[in-house]
């Protein structure tokens, strides 16, 4: 994704999580879920270990529309995540909808 676009929109059940330009969200990704998922991406080397986040619990749509869709698989999550849905906050083109932004 990284080679072939200009921009990215990551999103999680459903939701935008972030937009911005590809080596902006390479480089400096906002969104917990953005960073998990760029943290899981293979290193192409076998004697290179990565440190691998994992998404803990189950994916589900109970929570969406109360708070943040991923408030409750987020290891940063506070309580205003599962309550308020955060508004997509735009930075010199790099948009993101986290409340810890």
């Amino acid at each position: 994704v990284k080679y072939i676009s200009d921009r990215v929109a990551v999103m999680y059940m459903g939701e935008i999580m972030e937009i911005a330009e590809s080596d902006e969200l390479y480089e400096n990704s906002l969104h917990p879920y953005t960073k998990t998922l760029l943290a899981a991406i293979p290193v192409p080397d076998p004697d290179v270990h990565k440190d691998v986040s994992v998404i803990k619990g189950e994916a589900c749509n109970a929570g969406i529309g109360k708070g943040c869709a991923f408030a409750g698989r987020c290891t940063c999550a506070m309580d205003k995540c599962h309550r308020e849905k955060p508004f997509m906050k735009t930075i010199n083109g790099h948009s993101v909808a986290c409340h810890m932004v």
